[in-house]
């Protein structure tokens, strides 16, 4: 599916929206997909595994940088018009090595970008606080990458092909409106996980409060006592001591 074309049914012309369908496909379906298919071990240690996966979000910064910016290497004009000279439309566009290494390269980067949020080694794995500015920051720049795709002069995009203004603001609105699901239901899952794990528990103030004793109207007579206690407002006099005021009957 990402390195198919629409072009087939196109008359051979180049999609520039296909082929940003692929970059999504690649970076942020298949790519986090792969990682989450690893069998979870929270409590394995040791072993080449391991020292691997610690390697890998020993600097989360770093994944998030080649998780970006192999993205935006790709939509600079000048890669993306030597990238399209290279292939051409059609199907025999997929056996050249600058294919390989532009199809490769997104879904390396998807897959380091993902392994601090989603790697097999729950140690190894963000903070729901930290997870959630890690992928607000990458929504804001996919966010800043699309609108230069959207605004770019028309003809910087495609070379000798021609590329349509139409088509150009399909490749940017699907580049976009998927990242925006994608980002703002992984931020919603970590805000509700950090919120209701995390903040929650430390903090008294959303627990539920302690329930109070109430005072029953004998917890409320004194210790030397006229037969008399207050309920709700009345005065009534307590059953089994005699009233005072008996003799004067």
């Amino acid at each position: 599916m990402a390195l198919a074309q629409f072009s087939f049914f196109s008359e051979s012309k180049f999609v520039f929206s296909s082929h940003m369908a692929g970059h999504v496909i690649l970076l942020l379906i298949a790519a986090p997909f792969f990682v989450l298919a690893m069998r979870e071990r929270p409590e394995a240690k040791g072993g080449l595994a391991f020292r691997i996966s610690r390697r890998l979000s020993a600097m989360p910064w770093l994944n998030w940088i080649i998780g970006v910016g192999v993205l935006w290497v790709w939509q600079v004009p000048t890669v993306f018009n030597a990238l399209l000279a290279w292939d051409g439309p059609g199907f025999h566009r997929h056996l050249h090595i600058l294919s390989f290494l532009h199809s490769g390269s997104l879904l390396l980067a998807g897959i380091l970008f993902s392994w601090p949020l989603a790697g097999p080694y729950l140690s190894h794995r963000l903070s729901p606080a930290e997870s959630l500015l890690y992928l607000s920051t990458a929504w804001v720049g996919c966010t800043l990458l699309v609108y230069l795709v959207e605004f770019a002069t028309p003809g910087l995009y495609g070379g000798i092909s021609v590329i349509s203004r139409k088509d150009q603001l399909a490749a940017g609105l699907i580049l976009w409106i998927p990242s925006c699901f994608l980002y703002l239901g992984g931020s919603i899952y970590l805000l509700r996980e950090w919120m209701g794990k995390e903040l929650w528990t430390q903090h008294d103030f959303y627990g539920h409060s302690r329930k109070r004793r109430v005072k029953a109207a004998q917890d409320q007579l004194p210790a030397e006592s006229d037969g008399y206690a207050a309920r709700g407002g009345a005065v009534i006099p307590q059953l089994g001591i005699p009233d005072p005021l008996d003799h004067l009957a």
